[in-house]
């Protein structure tokens, strides 16, 4: 089986989901880090560069991964196929201002990959990641009850919100 922390298990049985955000944009990290982590549920590590998230996944596994697209050395593309190459499909979300046509259609083939635009109010952002957060737990806490989810049906909610 492949590494996919979390599945299995509802964030809500734990104390908080960990979440990696990646930009290369200081202020970027520091404003979405204080929105999301001001309800207490989720904790933050933020890095400014993919290879040093790369770092850190090899040590500290997380629930989900929001990344931004464009960054100089490694863009989030190459960023999340790095990590698939090293068996890491731990849900990923790229978070752009680029449109979703033009990011190649070779990544959302991947597993539990998402997209969210950059454009908007911060509050619009944060709330499209909460609900994607809200249907991810929705989904392990079926597996862990024995109900019927599968995979599948995680890949479908997770490419397709």
């Amino acid at each position: 089986m492949q590494y996919r922390p979390g599945i299995g298990k509802s964030y809500s049985d734990r104390e908080k989901l960990s979440l990696i955000y990646v930009d290369d944009n200081h202020l970027m990290l520091d404003v979405m880090k204080h929105f999301l982590e001001r309800d207490q549920t989720i904790d933050v590590q933020t890095f400014l560069s993919p290879k040093n998230a790369i770092s850190y996944l090899k040590t500290h596994p997380m629930h989900l991964i929001l990344s931004d697209y464009e960054m100089p050395d490694m863009n989030g593309a190459e960023f999340l196929l790095h990590l698939r190459s090293q068996g890491i499909n731990t849900p990923f979300i790229l978070y752009t201002t680029n449109n979703h046509e033009e990011i190649s259609a070779d990544i959302f083939k991947q597993e539990y990959v998402h997209y969210i635009s950059k454009c908007g109010p911060i509050e619009q952002h944060i709330t499209r990641l909460k609900e994607i957060i809200q249907k991810y737990d929705n989904i392990t806490k079926s597996d862990l009850y024995g109900t019927t989810s599968s995979n599948t049906d995680l890949d479908l909610i997770i490419t397709n919100l």
